[in-house]
C-alpha cells in the first residue's frame, strides 16, 4: 500500500475534525493520559496535519510540516528529523522523546480514539438482535425505514443494516 496513506486507518488519525483545534483539545484533555495524542487534518493549511498532545495536563497543537526532497514528500515536526510518511513519524515519537520550544515529552503514549458519533444517531441501535430489529421495523409504517446495528455473527463485517 501507499506509505502516504498508512495513517488513514490508525486509531490516532481523526481526519478532518469539525471544530478543529477546540474540539481536538477537548478530546485530548478528556482522554486525560500524559502523552495521549491524536492527529487531524489542518484547518488552515490544506494537505497538512496537526498533532494534538497532552503534556503536563495541557493540550499542545503542533503542525506537522512537509518538505519536498528528491522527488517525494517528507513529514517532520523538527526539520532535523524527517520521515517518509506520517505513519513513520508517529512510530518514531512513540519510542523517542519529542522536544519543542513549548515542552519536552518522553514519548507519545496512547492514541485518543475517534469518537463513535454514529452511536448517537436515531437510526443506530447499539444492542439489538436481528429478530428485535425486524420486529421494530414491522411497527414503523414508513417506506424506506431502516436501522443500523452491530453484527453479532460476522468477524469480517462490523455493521448490519436492517430495512
Amino acid at each position: 500500500s501507499n506509505p502516504d496513506e498508512l495513517h488513514f486507518n490508525q486509531k490516532w488519525f481523526h481526519g478532518k475534525v469539525i471544530g478543529g483545534r477546540v474540539v481536538t483539545e477537548e478530546r485530548v484533555v478528556n482522554f486525560n493520559i500524559e502523552g495521549g495524542f491524536l492527529v487531524r487534518e489542518s484547518e488552515t493549511l490544506p494537505g497538512s496535519y496537526v498533532i494534538c498532545i497532552l503534556s503536563g495536563g495541557q493540550p499542545y497543537n503542533i503542525r506537522i510540516a512537509t518538505v519536498f526532497e528528491n522527488g517525494r514528500i517528507y513529514y517532520y515536526i523538527l526539520i532535523t528529523k524527517k520521515f517518509p510518511s506520517l505513519f513513520d513519524l508517529i512510530c518514531f515519537y512513540r519510542n523517542n522523546a519529542l522536544e519543542t520550544k513549548e515542552f519536552r515529552l518522553m514519548k507519545l503514549t496512547k492514541s485518543v480514539p475517534v469518537p463513535q458519533t454514529h452511536e448517537k444517531e436515531d437510526w443506530f441501535y447499539k444492542d439489538i438482535t436481528r429478530e428485535d430489529a425486524e420486529e421494530a421495523l414491522r411497527k414503523i409504517f414508513v417506506n424506506g425505514a431502516f436501522l443500523v446495528r452491530y453484527t453479532n455473527s460476522s468477524k469480517a463485517c462490523r455493521f448490519v443494516i436492517s430495512f
